[in-house]
């Protein structure tokens, strides 16, 4: 069960980092912004899941990949 959430999560992140990068061929700045906001936002909460979930070893692995894939 654990394995299927934290492929759950991954996937998830993958998908947050995919909208991100999205947010740059927005034409308006405004809706890019706020946009960009609320990926932050949602960053914000599943790293905190992540980190109320997972041991440490694990949470390394995962924000690893995480940053891997958002940078």
């Amino acid at each position: 069960m654990k394995t299927q959430v934290d492929e759950l999560v991954l996937k998830l992140g993958r998908q947050i980092a995919d909208l991100r990068e999205a947010t740059a061929d927005i034409a308006n700045p405004e809706t890019a912004r706020l946009l960009s906001q609320l990926i932050c936002h949602f960053e914000v909460l599943l790293a905190d899941r992540v980190a109320s979930t997972m041991d440490v070893g694990r949470e390394a692995e995962w924000w690893s990949e995480w940053k891997k894939r958002s940078d």
